[in-house]
Parts: C-alpha cells; structure tokens; sequence
C-alpha cells in the first residue's frame, strides 16, 4: 500500500462529515469518552434549566454514543494501519534452527595391536582375503636368526618367490603374500586359535612371538620364531621374522601318525594321499586345509 492509498483508507474509515475539519488532534480512547461525557452533561444541565425539572442521575450513555465509539475505534485502526505500513514493521523475524551436520566421523585407524588380533582372527577362520587386506601393496619381508644372520634380505613381498605353489588370495599371482599366507594357513589345518600373542612397542610396531596356542600336532614347549611388525596407517609395511633354533621338528611326528590311523580306520572314503605328503607331514592345499580342520577337531574328540 503506497502513502496515498494509506490516507484514503483513513479518511474512509473517518466517521466525521466530509467538509468537516475534526479536532485538531487525534484523541486517546479515554479522553474521547471523557469530552462525551461532558457535552452529556452539558446537554442535560441546558434542559433541566429549560423545564426547570430535576431529572434524577442516570449512568446509561445517550444511544447516540455507540456509533460514535465505533467511529472513532476505525481512525484509530485505520492510523494504526497507516503508521505500519510506512514504518515497514513485520514484526520479528523468525530465527532458522541452526543446520545439522551432515559430516560424518571418519573410521578410526586401528593400532598395532588390534592389526595383530586381526590376524589371529583371520587364521582361526581360514580367511586368506582378510589376511591379505592387512598388508600395504607395497609391504617387505626380511627374515633373519637371533644370531643375526640374514636368510632373506628385505624385499617386496609383491617380488618374492615362495615355497607354495597356491594363490591363496585369489589375486591371479603367487607371491610373497601367499608365502605368509601357507604359513597361517598349516596352523588352520592343524587347530591353532591363536597363532601370535603380540606387544605394541610404539605408534607403529608391534613385537611377537609365535604360540601356536590351541595346536593339535605341535610339539609341546618347543620355542616358535620371533615377529616385528612395522605397521603404518592400520596396514602391515614390514614383517621382519626372526627364526629361533627349534632342537627339532616343531610339529610331533608321532601325533600325525595316530592322527593318519584315525582317517584310515574311521573316513575311509577320503584319500591319504592327497591329506599327506608323507607319514608324518600333512599336504597343505587350500582344499584339504578345511579338511584337516574338521577333521583333527573330530580326532581329538575321541581322544
């Protein structure tokens, strides 16, 4: 509404006679009553004067008072409407809820520590993928003895040529990762739960040592080889073994031979040759691993 459309709503809203002034300023509602009530008054003095009658008081307003009150309640709406509109009040703004945060938290790195409860798990399971997924593409191996001389100089794992002739991972290639990946593989076989227990010596190395706890076949007490693992960002860089001297075979050849008796006399369905290499060494491929696993947990069963 622009400022004259404003003052025509006014001057309609103006209950006094076109040609006529009206007072010089705008009354309240009270002072509007009060100037009634006085020319009420006025008006009854001049006619008791007139008749000389004394009328008794009366607290009831003249009939023509309502019209006049609602006349003048219009102007005063119709300036409220006019002061609203050129002052431009809307009235407060409404204030926006502060927006939520669509970020979500990055997953955590796991340490050291956990990389290695990891790789118990993934051997206790038989999940060569997940052992796979716990080395940097770029990994090395180095393998020495406790009295320092070196069996394999550091290299790539991605380089290495391992004794197994299995892509364990699945990946297309045989490499160094399958070469670990065996080793884990022969203590699924044979019942290990857990093949490390490990220490975290800083933010990124962890020591262990070799337990193949929950072994069915291993030799009771013998020493297994040392670990030191360099892990950066939740992933294996380097695996460094340290072969400790066993005064024999770390697996009892004795317990493999009552174990193959057992197959004999009891699954003789199933062929010895292909879950021995020999009489005392069993084959390791990733089809008799699972075997030998349900197997040997089977046997000792009976025990």
């Amino acid at each position: 509404m622009n400022q004259e459309q404003a003052f025509e709503a006014v001057a309609q809203a103006n209950p006094l006679p076109s040609e006529s002034a009206g007072p010089g300023g705008f009354l309240s509602m009270t002072a509007l009553l009060e100037r009634i009530d006085e020319r009420s008054t006025e008006v009854q003095t001049q006619q008791r004067r007139d008749t000389g009658a004394t009328a008794p008081p009366s607290t009831k307003r003249p009939g023509w008072l309502v019209p006049a009150l609602a006349g003048a309640a219009a102007v005063i709406v119709a300036i409220l409407v006019v002061v609203l509109v050129f002052t431009g009040d809307d009235g407060p703004d409404a204030i926006e809820p502060a927006p939520t945060p669509t970020t979500l938290p990055q997953a955590a790195v796991p340490t050291p520590l956990e990389v290695t409860n990891l790789y118990n798990e993934a051997t206790a399971a038989g999940d060569w993928e997940a052992l796979r997924a716990l080395y940097a593409d770029t990994a090395e191996l180095e393998v020495n003895s406790v009295a320092g001389e070196t069996f394999v100089e550091r290299v790539s794992l991605a380089d290495y040529v391992p004794q197994t002739p299995y892509d364990w991972d699945g990946d297309g290639s045989v490499d160094g990762f399958d070469g670990l990946t065996d080793d884990a593989a022969r203590q699924h076989a044979i019942g290990t739960t857990t093949f490390v227990t490990c220490s975290q010596v800083d933010d990124v190395t962890a020591a262990c040592q070799e337990v193949w706890e929950g072994s069915a076949l291993s030799v009771r007490g013998n020493p297994h080889n040392n670990w030191t693992l360099t892990i950066i960002d939740g992933v294996i860089t380097l695996h460094v073994i340290e072969v400790v001297p066993r005064p024999d075979n770390p697996i009892d050849s004795n317990l493999v031979a009552g174990y193959r008796t057992w197959i004999n006399d009891n699954k003789p369905e199933l062929s010895i040759a292909e879950l021995f290499e020999d009489i005392s060494r069993l084959a390791i491929s990733p089809d008799a691993v699972p075997v030998h696993r349900e197997l040997i947990a089977e046997w000792q069963a009976e025990q």
